[in-house]
């Protein structure tokens, strides 16, 4: 695996300008070693000061810069600080014995590329450069398209002289067109069409605006032609959000085409939409459903869409298996049951504890269960994986929300405890939800009759993981709740770096931790030192930290450790009834 990747990497890197910065002589040599196996062309710089004079010389092009951190005269922190106020796409890789927690988070914030041990280990090297020479060799193929594309469009817009053809926001081929395109399926040959949906586009709208949405758009569709140039693929949009790759073959390599699929996902990732007016960039999530059917593709393309979409995956190819019958049956039961459940009360928050470093009972964190009897007579409590998703299908999942809402409450006006509330982007924008909050709230007048201050009973719990776009609306959600005396919990910090930046924004007054890194603290020393990360990074911000998914002693004591305040899980407790809270 190793040897294909060199040989892959060697087609790009003999061709690149290279600055090396070190100031010790001897590992700068011992690295040179390694370096020339890859380069040709490389330039070396003493200390920061030096390497960023060198960047700023009109006269040097450089394609990536490898740099150590702690150097005289300028760091190379500081050297990169600097080099991304002017370029912020240049490959950038650190090759430092860097032990420190706060350059490890600066170096993150700057955007690098990737980063290796001293000593060198040549493995983590090839690992981080073919990533580097990936994105390099993309960037080519855009450089090289551009190039041409003068002379592409002109002759695009020959062959698509039929305006009912051609989208006029994007310049794609239209439905129209495709449902013509489709009618003329040759018999000796078979047709591949992929459908691509652009995940929750509906909030670009809301969030900025339709002229900003149809920017999106017009970028991502030129982006999908960039990505198209060389696979013979037809290109339509759809859809507001949809839009196909269509062609025909004469012989059908379905793994051929999952490996599109992928390069179209690596090249969508790779490449972030700019939106000069938000001085923001956005990087798109899709789906994809593919057919290989001469019947109804389109039809079909859209039941793979529609199923991956339920189970959260990618994409998924049609088979005549894949039907949405059970699916629709599903949707008819829990629309029934769900009705059913909220009228006989049997909507129940379950309670999971939240305890303090000396095991104590802090707060609980609240959790939707149904009630039911099965055929045994016996009652069960049906867990929201169930049916939450397909209580949005059926326009329930308000209904739902506000029940738990109101039944917490409740729980907190009539008890001395704190109970956490869940809330999503989709409950923040929901403006009968939001009223629901609000009233419940002042319904109860928790403060009062309890004798507690209204800021330690009342807690929501917001995601970390949503779509970066939808940023303004949790700050703003936050910002009002506060006001009332709501405390804040980000759940599932961790997940992804852009959050550190956030967060200093969002100014919550907890973070509970990401469950998967909790898990692997005493396994995985990448969990561990990220870990310790949060935990600095949130006590200098005056910010609690909530360890997560604790299932044993030994993780607990690893969290008590390194300093973490508060702790949850099955080893303090699974989620229960009301009834098992004391009065």
């Amino acid at each position: 695996m190793q040897k294909d990747k060199v040989h892959k990497i060697l087609k790009v890197t003999k061709s690149l300008n290279i600055l090396y910065v070190e100031d010790n002589k001897e590992v700068r040599d011992a690295t040179l070693n390694l370096l020339d196996n890859f380069f040709k062309n490389i330039d070396i710089a003493s200390d920061g000061k030096d390497g960023l004079e060198k960047t700023n010389n009109h006269n040097n092009k450089y394609d990536i810069i490898i740099t150590d951190i702690d150097m005289p005269l300028m760091s190379g922190l500081q050297m990169i600080a600097d080099i991304r106020k002017v370029d912020s796409n240049i490959p950038i890789i650190i090759i430092s014995a860097m032990h420190d927690i706060e350059q490890f988070i600066e170096s993150i914030s700057l955007g690098i590329d990737g980063y290796c041990l001293k000593p060198l280990d040549i493995n983590s090297f090839v690992d981080v450069l073919y990533k580097i020479t990936h994105k390099i060799k993309l960037q080519w193929q855009v450089e090289d398209y551009e190039k041409n594309l003068e002379q592409k469009v002109l002759i695009q817009a020959k062959l698509l002289e039929d305006k009912h053809s051609v989208d006029t926001l994007t310049s794609l081929l239209t439905r129209e067109k495709l449902i013509k395109d489709l009618a003329l399926i040759d018999d000796d040959k078979i047709p591949v069409l992929i459908l691509i949906n652009i995940d929750s586009f509906r909030v670009y709208n809301e969030l900025y605006g339709i002229s900003i949405g149809n920017e999106i758009l017009q970028k991502f569709a030129k982006n999908l032609t960039h990505y198209n140039q060389n696979k013979e693929y037809s290109v339509y949009r759809t859809a507001g959000d949809e839009f196909v790759l269509y062609k025909q073959v004469i012989f059908m390599g379905i793994d051929e085409y999952e490996n599109d699929l992928k390069e179209l996902y690596n090249y969508i990732e790779l490449y972030s939409i700019r939106i000069d007016s938000l001085e923001k960039d956005i990087v798109l999530q899709v789906t994809t459903g593919i057919s290989f059917s001469s019947v109804n593709p389109l039809n079909k393309a859209d039941m793979a869409l529609h199923k991956a979409k339920k189970e959260g995956r990618n994409f998924t190819g049609y088979h005549h298996d894949l039907d949405r019958e059970n699916e629709l049956s599903q949707n008819l039961y829990w629309r029934d049951e769900i009705k059913k459940a909220v009228l006989e009360k049997r909507v129940i928050p379950f309670y999971q504890p939240i305890v303090d470093r000396d095991k104590n009972i802090v707060k609980y964190e609240a959790l939707v269960r149904i009630q039911q009897t099965n055929t045994d007579g016996d009652t069960i409590f049906v867990t929201p994986e169930n049916f939450l998703k397909l209580s949005e299908k059926t326009k329930q999942y308000i209904l739902l929300t506000s029940t738990v809402i109101e039944e917490a409450l409740h729980v907190m006006s009539q008890k001395d405890i704190n109970i956490s509330i869940n809330i999503t982007y989709a409950d923040i924008k929901n403006e009968s939800i939001y009223k629901t909050l609000k009233h419940s709230i002042k319904k109860y007048n928790i403060a009062q009759k309890t004798n507690f201050d209204i800021s330690n009973n009342v807690i929501f719990e917001l995601l970390e993981n949503e779509s970066i776009e939808c940023f303004e609306s949790f700050k703003n959600f936050i910002e009002d709740f506060k006001a009332l005396g709501v405390q804040i919990i980000i759940d599932d910090f961790g997940t992804g770096f852009s959050s550190f930046g956030q967060i200093v924004s969002l100014s919550p007054n907890y973070i509970k931790i990401d469950g998967f890194l909790m898990e692997t603290i005493n396994t995985d020393e990448k969990s561990l030192s990220l870990i310790k990360a949060i935990v600095k990074f949130a006590k200098e911000l005056g910010i609690k930290t909530i360890g997560s998914y604790i299932k044993d002693e030994d993780i607990f004591n690893t969290a008590l450790e390194i300093g973490i305040d508060e702790f949850q899980g099955d080893y303090f407790g699974k989620a229960k009834k009301e009834n098992f809270l004391s009065s």
